[in-house]
C-alpha cells in the first residue's frame, strides 16, 4: 500500500523517535472525562456545548479506532481555555482515569521551551541568534575546524549544525554537560553548518547550556545543570503558569498522578507498560526532551507561544524574538520548514507552527495556528501516536473554526501500516536459545551487560533490559518484547575483544547511527 511523503514520514518518524508500539482499545468502561473548572469557566464564550459534546465523542472514538490507552486534549484561543479534558486511563496495568493534573512526558516539545529561555536572554541583549558556538562556550570543538568556528546559535536551534544525528548512545549512557560538549568531537561533520537539515537531539541540548553560561553560570557539570534548571523555572515555567511541569524524573515518580508509558509487544500481540525508568534516556540531552507535565500547563504554554504573555497576563517575551522562533531556517523534512524547536507547516489552509515530541512510551503535540489565534495541545501514553494526535489536531481545530470535518480514514490507514510493520518486524525474528547466546555472554563497555535470563537473550543497560532476538543470521539481533524493533545489535567475534554494534533498526533516510562497544570480560 502506498502512501504520500507526510503518511511514509509519520511511519518513519513513529519508528525512529520513539519505541515501537501499538495500543489496546480502551474500553467504554473504563473511557472517562473530566473537566477542570478552568476549562468550564471559559469554554461558554467560545466553544457551544453542542461542540465541546463533539469534541468529547470525537476523541473518546478516536481513542478507541487509533488504540491509545489514555490522552489529555486542550484548546486555547490566545490567551484563553476553551477546551480541556482527560481520556482513557493512565495505563493497562492502573485503569485510574487521566484527570487535567496527570502527568505526561513532553518529550522533544521541550525543544521549543529551550529555545523560548534562550529568547529571554536574546531580549536582554545577554545573547544573539547569530552568536557563534565558539564563543559561547569554552573549548567548543567540532571534527572540523571549518565548522566549529563557523557554527551559530542559529544554527545549532535550526537543526543545520552539519553533525550527522546519532541517538543510539542516548540509552547506554549519560553524559553531563561538560561531556555532552566534549563528545561533540567525536561526531562526523557531513555539511557546513547552514546547509543541511540533519535532526540533532545532543546540539540541541547543548544550546540550553548555553543559555546558562550566558546567564553566568560556571563551567562545570552541576552548575551548567542547576542554571539551566533555574533559567527554564524562573524564565518560562514560572511566568507561563506551568506549575506542574518539571524537569526532575524523581518528582515525576513521587507523584501518582502520571501516566505510564506503553509500546506493543510483537512476540505477545499486545499492548505492555514500558519500564518507566527506560525514559531516563533524555538525563544526556534534558534541554532537548526531558520535560514532564500536565495538559493544563502545555496549554498555557501554547497560549504563550501565541501572545508572548503568560496566564497572568505577564509578557515572557518580546513580539521580535517570539516572531524569531517561529520563524523558518531551512527546510526539514517534506518540504517542511523548521525555526526554533518547531516544524513550519500548512494546516487547514493556513501557516501552522507545531512540533510533537516522544519518550519510549509516550507521544505529544503542540499545534499553533496564528492566524486563527488557535492552539491545540494533545498528549497520549502510547508511543507510536503520531497518527492520532494528527486526527485529534484537525477534528479539533476545524470544530473551533466551524470547518467541515475531513474524513481521518488516511491516518488510520497511517496507524495500520504502522502495526503491520510491527507485526512484520516480530514475525521476522525469532528467540534465542541458550546455546544461541553462549558465544556473546559477557560485560561490555559502558557497564552494559549481555546476559541470559528467563525472558532469553538480554542486553541490560543502565536504564532496563532490552530482549534480544534473533534476525536469522548469527551474530545479529533485533530487540523485542516492549523494545520491539528498537534497536539491532550486530556481534563481531572476527576481533578480539569482540565488539557489539548497536543501531536504530530503521535509520533516519537511511543514515546509520551506530555505536560499538568492546567486550571487557565474562
Amino acid at each position: 500500500m502506498m502512501f504520500s511523503s507526510d503518511s511514509r514520514r509519520v511511519i518513519q518518524n513513529t519508528l525512529l523517535a520513539s519505541s515501537l508500539a501499538l495500543g489496546l482499545a480502551c474500553s467504554s468502561d473504563d473511557d472517562t472525562t473530566q473537566v477542570t473548572d478552568a476549562s468550564a469557566g471559559n469554554s461558554d464564550a467560545s466553544l457551544t456545548s453542542a461542540q465541546q459534546a463533539e469534541l468529547d465523542a470525537h476523541i473518546t472514538s478516536a481513542l478507541e479506532r487509533f488504540q491509545i490507552p489514555g490522552a489529555a486534549v486542550g484548546i486555547v484561543r490566545g490567551n484563553e481555555l476553551v477546551y480541556e479534558r482527560g481520556f482513557g486511563v493512565r495505563g493497562v496495568d492502573d485503569r485510574t482515569p487521566v484527570m487535567q493534573t496527570t502527568r505526561f512526558m513532553f518529550g522533544s516539545v521541550n525543544k521549543s521551551m529551550t529555545s523560548l529561555m534562550l529568547a529571554t536572554l536574546v531580549d536582554e541583549g545577554k545573547l544573539g541568534w547569530d552568536d557563534r558556538m565558539v564563543d559561547c562556550i569554552p573549548g567548543f570543538e567540532l571534527a572540523s575546524p571549518a565548522s566549529t568556528t563557523q557554527l551559530s546559535l542559529r544554527q545549532a536551534l535550526s537543526h543545520s549544525s552539519g553533525i550527522g544525528r546519532l541517538d543510539t548512545p542516548l540509552f547506554f549512557r549519560v553524559l553531563g554537560p561538560t561531556e555532552l560538549i566534549r563528545a561533540t568531537r567525536e561526531l562526523p561533520v557531513l555539511d557546513a553548518p547552514g546547509e543541511v537539515f540533519q535532526y540533532h537531539n545532543q546540539m540541541y541540548a547543548i544550546t540550553g547550556y548555553v543559555g546558562a553560561l550566558a546567564a553566568g553560570s560556571e563551567f562545570d557539570d552541576a552548575a551548567l545543570s542547576a542554571n539551566y534548571t533555574r533559567l527554564m523555572q524562573d524564565r518560562v515555567l514560572s511566568p507561563v503558569g506551568m506549575s506542574r511541569t518539571t524537569l526532575d524524573f524523581d518528582t515525576v515518580l513521587a507523584d501518582a498522578d502520571h501516566a505510564w508509558p506503553h509500546s506493543y509487544n510483537g512476540r505477545s500481540g499486545a499492548l505492555e507498560a514500558v519500564p518507566i525508568g527506560i525514559e531516563h534516556f533524555t538525563l544526556t540531552t534534558t534541554p532537548a526532551g526531558a520535560a514532564w507535565g500536565d495538559v493544563s500547563d502545555l496549554a498555557a504554554y501554547a497560549s504563550t507561544q501565541l501572545t508572548g504573555l503568560g496566564r497572568s497576563g505577564r509578557r515572557v517575551v518580546s513580539d521580535e524574538n517570539l516572531a524569531a522562533l517561529h520563524q523558518k531556517q531551512i527546510t526539514g523534512y517534506d518540504d517542511q520548514g523548521y525555526a526554533f524547536g518547531w516544524w513550519t507547516r500548512e494546516v487547514l489552509g493556513m501557516h501552522a507552527v507545531s512540533h510533537d515530541g516522544d519518550g519510549m512510551g509516550f507521544t505529544s503535540e503542540v499545534l499553533l495556528l496564528p492566524e486563527a489565534d488557535l492552539g491545540v495541545v494533545v498528549l497520549a501514553n502510547r508511543v507510536a501516536s503520531q497518527a492520532f494526535y494528527r486526527a485529534v489536531e484537525q477534528f479539533a481545530a476545524e470544530t473551533v473554526l466551524g470547518r467541515e470535518h475531513a474524513s481521518d480514514t488516511e491516518l488510520l490507514a497511517v496507524n495500520d501500516e504502522l502495526f503491520s510493520v510491527l507485526d512484520g518486524i516480530a514475525a521476522s525474528t525469532a528467540p534465542v536459545s541458550r546455546e544461541q547466546a553462549a558465544p556473546y555472554l559477557g560485560r561490555y563497555g559502558d557497564d552494559v551487560r549481555v546476559d541470559f535470563t528467563n525472558e532469553g537473550l538480554v542486553i541490560q543497560t543502565l536504564f532496563a533490559p532490552f530482549t534480544l532476538e534473533s534476525m536469522g543470521e548469527p551474530g545479529v539481533f533485533a530487540s523485542g518484547g516492549v523494545m520491539n524493533g528498537r534497536f539491532k545489535a550486530t556481534f563481531d567475534d572476527s576481533v578480539e575483544p569482540m565488539r557489539v554494534r548497536l543501531d536504530l533498526l530503521l535509520s533516519e533516510e537511511g543514515v546509520p547511527q551506530e555505536y560499538v562497544l568492546e567486550r571487557t570480560g565474562e
